[in-house]
């Protein structure tokens, strides 16, 4: 059961490796092409890639034999299986204590404007929010925020959370991580300015004052911090809107690429072997069995 559960492990790894490496490799070009939400949704790859690898695998035909033989990491299993097992509750634990010390930091309204939680995500607001920002930033960040939630973002940033901590020696899963929070700041701004498009210049300015502000939660969503790039999100903002062409072509695509995730983990998945058939007993063993 042990080496089963670590196989397991190193095949949705590998997986989701390979799979956030093409998004990463893609994000950039549907970003400016379809628009920032498209490249938000183009993550979609990488949980459809874990699918794929945890599907039954395909069973070999009866004759095919050979094939080199895979290693054989029984002896090892239990040592590394508690390795991975443990650095994941560090990172989860770690996770947990700044998870912690942000809605502490909340509480005492030096944190926000963010998103908190997971089961029941709420907004926070720092102290000074009704000095610091005017009332029409006011009204875009609560309908950031909002938009945030609308989008269950705090959830799927949770499940990022997850992967990093399954994935907490692999340097891929922390750049990945980044990236997606930043492609979701920018996908939520073009939904807000593009349901304000008169307010592009305040939103702006909003950006601006808020970046001094605390970091953002583990398991949430913050308006803006150090960790989303002023430049990326202020030069996104200045693309405008995707055209529904743009859009219509950036769905095509995420759909394309979270089916073909699915399927290329599911297709390199190393083949089972077909139960052996059950040994039958000659006729004539059966009539001695009767007389």
């Amino acid at each position: 059961m042990t080496l089963e559960i670590l196989h397991v492990l190193l095949r949705t790894s590998l997986t989701c490796s390979f799979a956030a490496l093409a998004v990463l490799a893609l994000r950039g070009p549907v970003a400016r092409w379809c628009g920032a939400p498209a490249a938000y949704a183009l993550w979609l790859a990488v949980p459809f890639a874990t699918l794929g690898a945890l599907l039954p695998a395909r069973l070999l035909p009866a004759a095919a034999t050979g094939g080199p033989a895979p290693v054989d990491l029984t002896p090892y299993a239990p040592t590394l299986l508690a390795l991975w097992l443990g650095g994941a509750a560090i990172f989860l634990a770690l996770a947990v204590i700044g998870q912690a010390l942000f809605l502490r930091r909340a509480a005492q309204g030096v944190a926000g404007p963010a998103v908190v939680g997971v089961f029941a995500p709420r907004t926070v607001f720092p102290r000074d929010f009704a000095n610091r920002f005017s009332d029409t930033e006011r009204a875009l960040i609560r309908l950031h925020e909002r938009t945030h939630i609308n989008g269950q973002d705090s959830r799927i940033n949770a499940l990022a959370v997850l992967f990093q901590a399954l994935n907490w020696f692999n340097p891929i899963a922390y750049w990945a991580g980044e990236r997606l929070r930043l492609d979701q700041e920018m996908a939520c701004d073009a939904r807000v300015v593009a349901a304000r498009p008169s307010q592009r210049r305040a939103y702006a300015e909003a950006l601006l004052k808020a970046q001094t502000l605390s970091p953002a939660p583990r398991l949430g969503c913050a308006w803006a911090t150090s960790a989303h790039p002023l430049e990326h999100r202020v030069v996104s903002l200045a693309r405008g809107p995707a055209r529904a062409s743009a859009a219509s072509a950036g769905a095509l695509i995420v759909g394309t690429a979270a089916v073909l995730a699915a399927s290329l983990a599911w297709s390199l998945q190393p083949a089972r072997q077909p139960p052996l058939p059950k040994p039958s007993i000659p006729l004539t063993i059966l009539v001695d069995i009767v007389h």
